[in-house]
Parts: structure tokens; sequence; C-alpha cells
């Protein structure tokens, strides 16, 4: 930035003063011309300037755009040397003035043309003081260049230079809103697990199991000071679908909070990212049976083709807080019906006294051996629970399987089917769940939901180039070990906390993706991992929270992301608090000198060149005040075609140049991108008084030309 900021005050001031140089010097020597030789060459228009004439104009703008290609290429002015040292490309630093200076003198070729046109549209419109104004701006064109050019290159390099300190200085501020994410964010979130011992099996066996506060956002939501808490997910993961698919990282959100608590900014997507994230929502009314609030026995009524005694009945349950356990209910030992049922008091990584009311997710058949799982079928005849008060329940009967659907979480379960069944020895229903051989690693089951889609994500753009993807392919990627199937819906640029362009991500809907993944689980559950907050709280508060946070009971997290930290240390940095006001300050201060005096200059040598031809307009019948008129119009048009042009160009090359200087001192590219802002301001303050300064030459201007002896000068023009 150090680097960034010089070259933002060297342009303003060296560049200024050039221009000044360049301009005002054919000026200053023309008023030492002999005065009588000007005067009989007064009826005469100028010739072109010499950078028109010779067209170094049009020489300078291609060597401009020739080096700006260079800098496309490159992607940068820092570039990294063989030995990876960061090196500076000194000559493409120069590409914005040059672009600049060239691009005012191309403009200026039209400005006879826009004079001729304006000359022809209001000479029937305006009295004869205006149209001898303009007239004489039409007729003597290169007598105006000069002052034009240098108001251009005066008003392009002021409201650059505003607009780079201001966007550095915004640049700072986003970059600790994007990094950090929201307020306060925890990362690496996790409980921490304590031993219990169950004696509900025939031998002691030890288990770990969560705490009550098992959920993590409801481990944090009891503290005072925070607003809004989203739970994130974040893991690793890669492309299925190839061979040697690309790794990625996988995003996953509940978008109603982050919506709350995260920072985007409307270029991060081509689309409202309102929009594109609510999309991604794959909802499912069912989400499971659910089980009396005392039920503390579950069964199921079933019947094996044949014995398969490696393999075992399982039922996924689901509590209140979004936590997943599994539950096995017995194993396949016999080709008749049998009742398999389970105690579902403490299930294997949770224990039954986290959240009621509970829910039947997904009953699954699973091989234990070490061997893949064999082909077979079992007939399900019914579901039931147990409670205190009713005794057995049941929650399931099949006559109706149409909410019942098949878990393909592998390959393996594209054949696995699931249908009614004409066998039946009672009143109820009786459903058929038949699988095909597989790996053992996977559970094979149904699960009560309709049959699941691909999960909607938005891919970055790096993803979609590596991979070769565009919106609307379907594909499998695999998260921290889970495989999920996916649709492309859109792709963006960036995500909060995503630190490279290059960066390869899916963004995915938290709900969707733990859902599916822990369908068929086992002994782990796919949850967030981080946690953002919202916190209104400021000083000590901050500090009390932030503490408060990192010393959760039973719930542990690895780093803690204080916003309010970061953006006191950018605003105590020297270079943010003071260089870049005194930096502004000196360059406005140059654009102010050097445009006040070269307008003064050029107004003096002008009236010098012009007092036999205001002596003349006297003569003819002209008052005063219809040559102060045509002064004031001739001067205001320049200024304001002047200025009016150097802002606009300032801005539009602000707005090409300023991407490429996005770089930090080890040569990386600043994320995110830089986006133009200018410090209107200073900008408006600087330009006012360089209109102020104007307006008092012009009147100045006009009380030396109300005091021009006409008899005087009209006899120094017979000599």
């Amino acid at each position: 930035e150090v680097k960034l900021s010089m070259l933002a005050y060297l342009m303003s001031t060296s560049g200024g003063v050039l221009s000044f140089v360049a301009i005002m010097v054919p000026a200053v020597q023309a008023s030492r011309v002999n005065v009588t030789k000007q005067r009989q060459n007064s009826a005469r228009p100028t010739t072109l300037p010499v950078f028109q004439r010779y067209y170094i104009d049009v020489l300078l703008l291609i060597v401009s755009l020739y080096l700006f290609r260079q800098l496309s290429q490159q992607g940068s002015v820092v570039a990294k040397e063989i030995l990876g040292d960061v090196a500076v490309n000194q000559l493409l630093l120069a590409i914005p003035g040059v672009m600049l200076v060239a691009t005012g003198m191309v403009i200026l070729r039209l400005f006879p043309l826009a004079m001729t046109a304006a000359s022809r549209f209001f000479s029937s419109l305006l009295p004869a003081g205006l149209v001898l104004g303009i007239w004489q701006m039409a007729r003597n064109p290169a007598h105006y260049a000069r002052l034009s050019l240098l108001l251009i290159l005066t008003a392009g390099l002021g409201i650059f230079a505003s607009s780079f300190g201001a966007t550095l200085e915004r640049s700072f501020e986003e970059r600790i809103l994007y990094s950090t994410g929201s307020d306060i964010r925890l990362e690496g979130v996790a409980p921490i697990y304590r031993t219990r011992w169950d004696y509900g099996q025939a031998y002691r066996l030890a288990r770990r199991i969560p705490s009550r506060n098992y959920a993590v956002t409801s481990a944090y939501e009891r503290f005072t000071g925070i607003d809004v808490i989203s739970p994130v997910l974040r893991k690793s993961g890669s492309d299925l679908s190839k061979d040697f698919g690309a790794n990625y990282e996988m995003i996953a959100v509940e978008w109603d909070t982050l919506n709350q608590v995260a920072w985007f900014r409307d270029d991060f997507t081509d689309q409202p990212v309102a929009e594109l994230m609510e999309d991604l929502s794959v909802r499912d009314e069912l989400g499971g049976i659910l089980m009396p609030d005392e039920a503390f026995r579950l069964g199921v009524r079933i019947k094996a083709n044949r014995p398969h005694p490696s393999v075992r009945i399982t039922a996924r349950i689901l509590n209140a807080q979004g936590q997943y356990t599994t539950y096995v209910l017995g194993t396949l030992n016999t080709d008749q019906w049998v009742d398999l049922d389970a105690s579902i008091q403490f299930g294997t990584r949770q224990s039954i006294q986290l959240s009621r009311p509970l829910a039947l997710v997904s009953l699954r058949v699973e091989e234990t051996g070490n061997r893949r799982l064999q082909q077979g079928s079992v007939l399900i005849d019914e579901v039931w629970a147990i409670d205190a008060w009713s005794g057995k329940k049941i929650l399931e009967d099949f006559t109706d399987i149409s909410d019942w659907s098949v878990i393909k979480a592998s390959p393996d379960a594209n054949s696995d089917v699931f249908r009614r069944s004409e066998f039946t020895d009672n009143d109820s229903g009786v459903a058929l769940f038949s699988w095909t051989e597989g790996s053992a690693r996977n559970a094979r089951g149904i699960f009560y939901g309709s049959a699941q889609p691909r999960i909607p994500v938005l891919a970055s753009s790096a993803f979609a180039k590596t991979t070769g993807r565009k919106e609307g392919d379907e594909f499998d990627v695999s998260v921290s070990g889970f495989r999920v199937p996916v649709r492309l819906h859109a792709t963006i640029d960036l995500f909060p906390t995503i630190r490279s362009l290059e960066a390869l991500f899916l963004v995915a809907d938290l709900t969707s993706l733990t859902r599916y993944t822990n369908l068929a689980a086992y002994s782990r559950e796919l949850l967030p991992n981080e946690i953002w907050i919202s916190s209104s709280t400021i000083g000590e508060e901050r500090e009390n929270l932030v503490e408060a946070l990192d010393k959760v009971r039973n719930v542990s997290s690895k780093i803690i992301f204080d916003r309010s930290v970061y953006l006191d240390d950018a605003q105590v940095d020297p270079l943010v608090d003071a260089g870049w006001r005194a930096l502004l300050f000196l360059s406005f201060s140059a654009v102010l000198l050097l445009s006040c005096i070269g307008f003064a200059v050029h107004a003096y040598t002008s009236l010098r060149n012009r007092q036999l031809e205001f002596a003349l307009l006297r003569t003819v019948g002209l008052s005063s005040g219809q040559i102060l008129g045509m002064v004031w119009l001739e001067q205001v048009l320049v200024v304001t075609l002047g200025m009016g042009l150097g802002m606009w160009m300032g801005g539009r090359l602000g707005r090409v140049i300023m991407p490429f200087l996005g770089h930090d001192d080890w040569g990386a590219r600043v994320v995110p991108p830089f986006v133009m802002e200018v410090d209107w301001g200073i900008l408006v303050t600087t330009y006012g008084a360089m209109v102020l300064v104007f307006a008092l030459v012009t009147l100045a201007l006009g009380w030396l030309i109300h005091r021009i002896s006409v008899h005087r000068i009209l006899r120094l023009g017979e000599m």
C-alpha cells in the first residue's frame, strides 16, 4: 500500500507539473512575440497544436494501449522474479498517467467539430455577444485547446488520486469484514466428550457420549450481548465424478440466520445473493415419524428372505436439536418373523436426555462382518415404540408406503427397491425392501420422506473453470468422507472468509446437506463446526463476551475472530490514520495550484493577444456587457468541458486500472478486490476552490477589458 500511495501522489503532482509545463510554456512564449505581428495575424485562425499536426497524441495513445495490453497479460503491476522475489514493473506504473494524457489529447481533436456544430445550432438562438463567443471558439479552437487539456489532466488526476486513497481506505475495512465473516466467528467448534458407564448390556461397556449441550448453537445462545447466531459447516471434499477429481472446500450455511450476521458485497455474485441462497434449500415437510415423548424402546417386526447372521437392522433417530443417533435393533439370524427392538435411552453418540420429541428418520441394514454386503431382502410389517403410559404404540403399519423412499447414499443403492408386498398375516400392510450386493461401509435402507433430489450448490468460478462444470450439471462429490449428489445451480466469485480468487469451493444449504449425509451415517454425523455471531457490544463488554465464548462448558473452539480488534488495529495504523491525509493534501494542493496558475497565465496571454479584437468589437457597436458575456461564455464552456471530461476520464481510468493495483507487499491479490470509492468531500472542496479562483480570474479579466482604451489600441494598430 505504501508503494501504491506514492504512485497516486506522484501521478497527481508530477503529472500535473508536466502537463502544466507542456501546455503553458507555448502560451508564455506567445506573449513575448511582437505585438504588432500578433495583431496582423489576428484575423487568421491559429494552426493546430504540434501534437495534433504530427499525430503525437495518436502515437501516445497507441503506446498506452500497448502497455495496458502488457498489464492485462501480466495481471498486475506486481510480478515475481525467478527466485521468487516480488518486483514492481516501473514501466507499467506509468500507464495511468500516459493513458490519461493520450486520451485527453485525442479528445481535443473532437473539440473543433463540437464547437462548429454548437455555433450552427445556437447562432439563431443566442444574443450577438454570446454567438460571437461560440464563433470565436469554433474558428480558433487551438487557442482554447491548451487550457482544455490542462483542465482535463488536472481534473482527471485529481479524481484518480482522490479515488485511490478512498478506495484503499475502503479496502482496508472490507478486507477485515470479509476475512472475519461476522462480528465474532468461532472456528473448530466441537463438543467435549465425557465417559459414561452403561450397564444396559450383559457386559460392562464404556461409551463416550456428549454432554447435554451437544447442539453447539444452544451452548452459546445463553450469553447476553449476542444478537444472532448462525451455524456453518466447513469441510474439505473432492469431485467423485472423475478418477482424479479436484479437491475443494464445502461451506454449508443457514441463510435465514447467516443473512443477519455475515457481510456480503454485490459484486460477489452476478445475481442477488439472497435469491441464490434461497434457491439452495431443499425442504422435506415430513422429516421423520414423531415418537411419544415418554418412549423408551423402539422395535420393528421383520422377516428376512434367509438368515443373514452378520447383517444387523439399525434405526436412525433425530432429536429436536437436529442431532442424529443410531440404534441397533438386532441381527437377521433367522428367516422367520421376529420382533427386533432396543432401548433408546442411550444411543451410540448421545443421551436421550438431550431433547424431545424424537423422530424416526430411517431404517437400515448394515454388514458387520469383514466382507461385502450380500444381496438380500426383508419384509417389514410394522414399527412400534413403547412408552411408560400407553405401552406399545404402532408408529408405522405400512398400509401406505408413499411417504417412504430408498436411501441412495452410494452407487450400490441405485438398484435397491422398496415396494408393497402381497404377503401378510394380519390386517396391516407389509412392505418389501430388497438390496443388491455392495460395500460393507455403506448403510442401505429406507427413510421417511420424499425421494432425495440432488442438492443444489453454488460453485466458485474457479471450481467451474477447473472442473469444466456449468450451470445445471449433476455430479457426485465427497464431503468429509460422505458421498453427496449435487447439482450446480449457479456460480459465484467470492464468499466471506474465502481468501483466494482461485479457491475451489461449493456452497450448500446446511439443513439439506446434513439431512442427506446423516441418513446413512452410523457412528458419526456431519455437524456445523463454525459459529458466526452478530453482536452489537463494544469495548469492555465485547472483551468479556469473547472471553466467555472461549470458556463455554462442554464445547471447545480452536480460534475466535473478533472483528472489532482487527478494525481497531487498522484505525491506529499510522499509514491509514495520517498517511492518506498528508498524501491527499499534497496531491490536491498541487492540482489546485497548477490549475489556478495555468488558468491565470492563459487568461492574461489571451487578453494581451485579443486587445485589438475587443477594441474593434467596441467600435462596431458591441457594449462592454456583451463583450464580457462573450468572455464569460468562453471561460465557462472551457472550464465546464475540461473539468467534466477530466472527471469522467479519471473515473473510468480508476475503474480500469485499480483492479491491477490490488496486491499486497507479498505480491498476493487483495481479497475482496478493490471497489472504486471517491472521497467526494475532499474532491468537491478542491474543485470548488478551483472554480472560485477561475471566477475571480474571469472577473479580473472582465475588469481589465472594461478598462481597455479603444483610442490607444486603435492608434497602436496604425503603426
